[in-house]
């Protein structure tokens, strides 16, 4: 993967349409963020694409829990909003 500053926008990995449009309003740009179709693929990026990277992932509440959260701890819960911090990286789910 290239340097940070230089594709930044591709360390952002929203699960749906909304979330996509969401996060681009919040990171003021329109710049492609790296869209997946389901949350197993968004944890597979997160897991195979950017495992030694600094990463921010946008997913819903699925009615299965991820295999990745295992790896997570909790450091934000309120307001039926969660953030996850993987144990070893720098990686972040809200």
């Amino acid at each position: 993967m290239a340097n940070f500053e230089d594709s930044w926008w591709e360390h952002f990995v929203p699960e749906c349409y909304f979330d996509t449009v969401l996060l681009n309003k919040l990171l003021q740009t329109n710049k492609r963020l790296m869209h997946r179709k389901g949350c197993n693929n968004v944890v597979r990026d997160l897991d195979e694409c950017l495992k030694d990277s600094f990463a921010v992932a946008l997913i819903d509440k699925d009615k299965n829990d991820l295999d990745y959260l295992r790896r997570c701890e909790v450091v934000y819960d309120a307001n039926k909003i969660i953030l996850w911090k993987h144990k070893d990286r720098q990686q972040f789910l809200i």
